[in-house]
């Protein structure tokens, strides 16, 4: 990768972060994470398992993934479920990245990332503890993988 892409991707991780942080520091807590974060709660304090989330009708996975970042600062439950989704974000962006490189090389992983990071609707989502951002690594990762495995309506 050229210098002028290499500072290019870096201002878009850092375009990444900078948007999300933000938000995540000033946004309320919203009715859907306070949801997820009583099911942490719950998991936390009274043993609960992850799949008490399908009483709510929330996903266990992303529950789950709450739960272990809860684990690492159980006194501040909304910081740690916003620092999970912005994780999981940032995975998703990786794979948004590394999707665009391969389809149309270099200046296609920075295009992508950019585009990634900038979008007003994952941006939001993405600052706050709610699935999307889980969601996004998933459908990325599965884009990836049938993209890398050839035709996928061969049989084997």
């Amino acid at each position: 990768m050229r210098g002028g892409l290499v500072l290019l991707t870096i201002a878009a991780a850092a375009l990444f972060l900078g948007l999300r942080i933000a938000l995540a520091r000033h946004l309320p807590l919203f009715n859907d994470e306070a949801m997820y974060l009583y099911l942490v709660q719950e998991i936390l304090e009274k043993g609960a398992t992850p799949l008490i989330s399908f009483t709510l009708g929330k996903p266990p996975l992303f529950t789950t993934w709450l739960w272990l970042f809860g684990r690492l600062n159980p006194d501040h439950l909304l910081l740690a479920g916003r620092a999970a989704a912005i994780t999981a974000a940032a995975i998703a962006g990786l794979l948004a990245w590394r999707l665009g490189r391969k389809l149309a090389g270099d200046a296609g992983g920075v295009l992508a990332l950019f585009l990634f990071s900038s979008n007003p609707y994952l941006v939001l989502h993405d600052s706050l503890a709610l699935y999307e951002s889980l969601s996004s690594v998933l459908e990325l990762a599965m884009l990836s993988f049938l993209l890398g495995s050839g035709d996928p309506s061969r049989t084997r």
